[in-house]
């Protein structure tokens, strides 16, 4: 990234998207803050890390600046105008989402497509982060606005980038993909970082729809089918309401068969050492495992889950 050092403070830094913002911004030899409860995730690391509940009163007294760029996060218009109050920035980048939009159902909307009512008091995302964009320009004129598509890439915590190719990459079952004639557009997290901090860095206003390429769902799905891993490369087992199956020398990948959760394990290993980044939708539960017989479930140490057994 261009241009000078720059001091930057990333209102809401431990999320998916906040986590690789704020490592960009590293890596480019910017001084970064992050504020946030720390409830998402981990901060970036040798980022400087202000842990603090946003509701709480005086809550940016330890970031009220000058900063050169803050980036807004949040989908709460509350935390919104006690921020926009509270800091004092150069410039004032506000990431929205292309929920806010009233109509999806007309492809090739561009920033002026009707949004939907800005209700600071809405639990509806779209319509929160509406108020939230509204707030924001009353505030800061001169700020820009990113509202991007449906994200994905590495870390997505959501399982909708990962979902389909460990799909095809089980042996097990055919595979049951929509037949609709659909589009889907995805941007990469770490473009999407990289747009907002030259952009933001660049002092761009107003707002910017930041997506992806229109690509058919079929090719969409052809792509992920052609990167999974071949079915020769895995090897399944089942006992105790698990499917397990060899994913690298020395480690083991394991479904829960009820919830569908993934997890990457070593022989011998313990929690500490267990993580599930490939992760498949679940409804609501965590993982347990249980006997052959129907005695009542026990906890599984990989997971420490509560699904009923």
């Amino acid at each position: 990234m261009a241009g000078p050092i720059a001091n930057i403070l990333i209102l809401g830094g431990t999320g998916w998207l906040g986590r690789t913002l704020a490592g960009h911004a590293l890596a480019a030899g910017h001084a970064v803050t992050c504020l946030a409860r720390g409830e998402s995730g981990a901060f970036a690391p040798r980022a400087r890390a202000v842990v603090v509940d946003r509701d709480e009163p005086g809550a940016y007294g330890d970031v009220a600046g000058p900063w050169d760029l803050v980036v807004e996060l949040t989908s709460r218009p509350a935390h919104a105008r006690g921020a926009l109050g509270a800091v004092s920035a150069a410039h004032w980048t506000f990431v929205s989402s292309c929920s806010v939009y009233a109509d999806h159902s007309v492809p090739g909307g561009d920033e002026y497509t009707a949004l939907l009512p800005a209700n600071a008091g809405s639990e509806d995302y779209g319509e929160a982060k509406s108020a939230c964009e509204r707030l924001t320009r009353e505030a800061f004129g001169g700020a820009l606005v990113v509202r991007p598509g449906l994200i994905g890439g590495p870390g997505d915590p959501s399982g909708r980038t990962t979902y389909w190719p460990l799909r095809f990459a089980d042996p097990r079952e055919p595979v049951l993909v929509p037949v609709a004639d659909q589009h889907v557009q995805l941007i990469d997290v770490r473009d999407l970082a990289a747009f907002i901090l030259a952009a933001g860095r660049a002092g761009a206003s107003g707002a910017v729809n930041v997506v992806g390429a229109a690509v058919p769902l079929a090719e969409a799905l052809s792509v992920a089918g052609r990167r999974r891993a071949g079915p020769r490369a895995w090897s399944t087992t089942r006992r105790r309401g698990w499917t397990t199956t060899a994913w690298r020398p020395g480690a083991v990948r394991a479904r829960c068969r009820w919830c569908c959760r993934w997890v990457t394990t070593t022989p011998g290993s313990r929690s500490a050492r267990t993580r599930w980044p490939w992760r498949w939708a679940w409804p609501g539960g965590r993982c347990w495992t249980r006997s052959a017989t129907s005695l009542p479930p026990r906890r599984h140490w990989a997971t420490g889950c509560s699904a009923p057994g």
